[in-house]
């Protein structure tokens, strides 16, 4: 469900970019807490960072 989530991107008219990410970072570091995480929630979480980032500097 993780993954779904990251590969998908809020709706513009309804949705709040920057809490969307910012829920998607926490999920995923609770994620990759686990020893030996997934490399794909790894990948996931760093999309979702950078996703925020653009997020929040895009005036």
């Amino acid at each position: 469900a993780y993954l779904s989530l990251t590969a998908t991107k809020p709706l513009p008219t309804t949705g709040n970019p920057t809490r969307y990410w910012t829920t998607l970072i926490q999920a995923g570091e609770l994620l990759t807490t686990a020893p030996n995480p997934d490399i794909r929630l790894r990948n996931a979480l760093t999309r979702c960072r950078d996703h925020a980032t653009r997020t929040t500097t895009t005036p």
